[in-house]
């Protein structure tokens, strides 16, 4: 991905199995977003979150909050650097936000609200 301003486009590449055909937004619709955000460590770093292209200005607004704040992030990378897996992405404590899969809930099969890049989960063995 290249960025510019901090956002750069996506492709099913760079998605990696975190996209697949079928899924109901194309990668035209998603963006990478890089984030500043404070480690467990103290220290800044920076991460990228696959998002809508729609909801950049909210993510971007609700992060800049957050590292203001010195919430601890542990990491932030892609959920396609652990080949579209969530559990394998929970498990290393992971920030994510896009990835093409049905939503974890009783009934009929419905896709995740990160299936649209519209949902972020934040240090996932913290936060369950």
């Amino acid at each position: 991905m290249t960025f510019h301003n901090g956002i750069a486009k996506v492709s099913k590449r760079s998605l990696g199995k975190s996209w697949h055909k079928g899924c109901p937004v194309n990668p035209s619709q998603l963006r990478g977003v890089q984030i500043h955000y404070w480690g467990f460590d103290n220290k800044e770093h920076l991460g990228v979150l696959v998002v809508n292209a729609d909801a950049v200005p909210a993510i971007k607004h609700a992060f800049a909050k957050i590292r203001r704040a010195h919430f601890p992030i542990r990491r932030m990378v892609p959920v396609s650097a652990y080949g579209g897996s969530d559990n394998k992405s929970m498990a290393h404590d992971n920030t994510s936000a896009f990835n093409c899969r049905y939503a974890v809930a009783n009934g009929p099969k419905a896709w995740s609200e990160h299936a649209f890049g519209d949902a972020v989960d934040i240090d996932t063995r913290e936060n369950p």
